[in-house]
């Protein structure tokens, strides 16, 4: 299953590292606030920033393909 369609489906499967970070971020508000801000950078830091980029265009075409009315 490619990337974007794992991270968008319902049943979204992850590992233990991502529960971590979910249980901190559910239980510390300050955290939650911050964390679209604390995320950016990280992968900008990280040298993510091109293959999170792609991964974003590639979940704006599966967006707007299921938007789309049918012929």
């Amino acid at each position: 299953m490619p990337l974007a369609e794992k991270l968008t489906a319902g049943d979204w499967q992850h590992d233990e590292g991502a529960d971590r970070v979910e249980n901190i971020v559910a239980y510390d508000p300050k955290i939650s606030e911050a964390l679209p801000r604390l995320a950016l950078r990280f992968i900008s830091e990280k040298g993510l920033s091109e293959e999170f980029a792609d991964v974003l265009e590639e979940i704006q075409s599966i967006e707007a393909e299921s938007n789309d009315p049918a012929p």
